[in-house]
């Protein structure tokens, strides 16, 4: 299959362009991390952040409504996805 190539600064898989990682970070999959060994805290962190508000949204759901849990769970995952991005 044929793709448009990606602009500078980013590696083609497939259909997608990935953003390479700075100098200074290191591949993570879809993320950048700091150091060699920190993929793996840098995914717990984000997947922990997502259990969070999911957690907070069901109970949202079923009547118990706490709005600043919900929205630091929210902030939790954007930060976490922010910061571990390339």
């Amino acid at each position: 299959m044929c793709y448009e190539p990606c602009s500078k600064g980013y590696d083609g898989v497939g259909p997608v362009c990935w953003e390479i990682c700075p100098a200074g970070k290191y591949e993570c999959g879809a993320l950048c991390v700091d150091t060699p060994d920190g993929c793996t805290e840098s995914v717990q962190i984000i997947v922990e952040s997502v259990v969070v508000l999911a957690v907070a949204i069901a109970e949202a759901c079923v009547g118990v409504i706490d709005i600043v849990a919900i929205v630091e769970s929210l902030g939790a995952v954007a930060e976490s996805l922010a910061y571990g991005e390339c």
